[in-house]
């Protein structure tokens, strides 16, 4: 493939991603805290009027809202009395979703055809060191078509007067079917086929050749296009390289307890250590949120993740095994 062609491939990234808040199909159980003392609970017309670990909602029979402690549970057109403020209600397939403080998945083009990310996913925490093997599923029935998939190691920011990206120096791998450099599968590449992102004009960095990434918070999509239009994608999709930060991990500010600007909602730096916040058991990696327990002194509104035993239960919270 040619420079100039696949700069046209870079300029088309680089123009073309347009980027809308949405949630994916992410399942599991949630927390569950039930609230026997509802009806004795303060009312309130703002969860700010609350306790940090409760939340302003109508209270079945009464014609008053009261604080509560929220079950994690909610449904997205309710986020705001369902879930902590700045939570944001994470989709499931029953219709019925979990409070959550982790990033979005984002849609990346708009089109009607879709392609299906299969690993690494958000779930995914890669040793350093560990190759890198992207899978999705391929688009079928469609001739001719070029397929592009991009890691960056942060979601795109979109310039509306242009339409472009302005931080395409955050892409650090792109790939090309146009340009496989070897035997690679379809819907299957190792990193070492790639090359090393991009640069401002869309023209593609040197090969790439190696199949590790650096400890960091990624997110990668694939793309199609035919003859210059996009005709399916992917969502934006997270996942993580290295060992999340640790619970108590000594800090002097939040930004010392998280690796991606994205992921500054989910960590507290509370009397200098971190702590994993969550709205719901999804946040967390023992799968157990604390929701009934009340937040440390400094702490922000809401909950924080059990350590120790995933099956340990606090005030009836469950765990995301359940």
């Amino acid at each position: 493939m040619s420079t100039r062609a696949f700069a046209r491939l870079g300029m088309s990234l680089v123009a073309s991603w347009w980027l809308a808040a949405c949630g994916d199909q992410t399942s599991g159980s949630l927390a569950f805290v039930p609230d026997a003392g509802a009806s004795r609970a303060p009312a309130c017309t703002r969860t700010q009027d609350c306790e940090l670990n409760r939340v302003c909602q109508p209270s079945a029979g009464e014609t008053v809202s009261r604080c509560q402690v929220p079950t994690g549970r909610c449904t997205p057109e309710r986020v705001r009395v369902d879930c902590y403020p700045d939570a944001r209600c994470e989709s499931g397939s029953s219709g019925e979703g979990s409070c959550s403080f982790r990033p979005p998945v984002r849609v990346v083009f708009q089109t009607s055809s879709s392609i299906a990310l299969e690993r690494p996913n958000r779930e995914s925490d890669l040793p350093v060191g560990a190759g890198v093997l992207l899978q999705w599923s391929p688009l079928r029935g469609v001739n001719g078509a070029v397929t592009v998939a991009a890691i960056m190691d942060a979601t795109p920011t979109l310039d509306v007067a242009t339409g472009r990206i302005r931080n395409h120096q955050s892409v650090k791998w792109i790939w090309s079917s146009a340009e496989p450099g070897g035997p690679v599968m379809d819907g299957t590449v190792p990193l070492r086929y790639g090359r090393a992102g991009v640069d401002r004009n869309g023209a593609p960095g040197a090969m790439y050749s190696g199949d590790t990434l650096p400890q960091g918070t990624y997110y990668w999509f694939v793309f199609s296009t035919v003859r210059g239009e996009v005709v399916a994608s992917s969502v934006a999709q997270s996942f993580r390289v290295g060992l999340p930060v640790p619970d108590l991990r000594r800090c002097t500010t939040v930004s010392d307890c998280f690796e991606s600007a994205a992921d500054a909602l989910l960590y507290d730096c509370v009397q200098s250590a971190c702590r994993r916040r969550c709205a719901s058991n999804v946040d967390c990696e023992t799968g157990v949120c604390a929701l009934g327990a009340a937040p440390p002194a400094g702490g922000r509104r809401g909950a924080y993740c059990e350590a120790g035993d995933v099956n340990a239960g606090d005030g009836g919270v469950a765990s995301r095994g359940d």
